[in-house]
């Protein structure tokens, strides 16, 4: 979803006549905050989170639980892959149908990480590239590492 302004709504827009029944019509005054807080939200926001475990071997990493902007189904869950050790990737498709069968392109900017090892430290790091989060897992010394089934929480903008 790209970022867009009120006008890309067609609004603001003006009342050509009074609102008779507010149970079956709305001013053009609330309909442009509407538009208006849905733009906002367009420009700003989390867009997705993903939460994987790490594995010592394979080229998998397995989802085991997301939510999107798109939808919370397995449908929209992103592939999660192990390209070595310590670094994973997630990737989302390029488009999604929104709730008005519309194609909605998805757009990645920017992702962080919280790994929950429980004895050690790990450090993600997230490069973004495309509908890719290409994911490095570093432990204290800065050495790559898969950390031994360690759930890594990675939040996207």
């Amino acid at each position: 979803m790209y970022p867009r302004e009120l006008g890309n709504y067609g609004a603001p827009f003006v009342d050509q006549e009074v609102v008779v029944d507010p149970t079956t019509q709305q001013s053009a005054g609330q309909a442009n905050i509407l538009f208006e807080d849905v733009a906002q939200l367009t420009r700003m926001r989390l867009t997705a989170w993903a939460r994987f475990q790490t594995a010592n071997s394979g080229t998998t990493a397995g989802i085991i639980a997301h939510a999107s902007l798109w939808g919370s189904t397995g449908g929209f869950a992103p592939t999660g892959g192990r390209l070595s050790a310590g670094t994973y990737t997630l990737t989302y498709a390029s488009q999604y149908t929104d709730g008005l069968s519309n194609a909605e392109n998805v757009v990645l900017r920017a992702a962080w990480g919280n790994a929950a090892h429980p004895t050690g430290l790990i450090l993600p790091h997230c490069v973004v590239s495309g509908t890719v989060v290409t994911i490095y897992l570093r432990d204290a010394a800065g050495s790559l590492t898969d950390g031994s089934a360690t759930d890594i929480d990675i939040f996207i903008i």
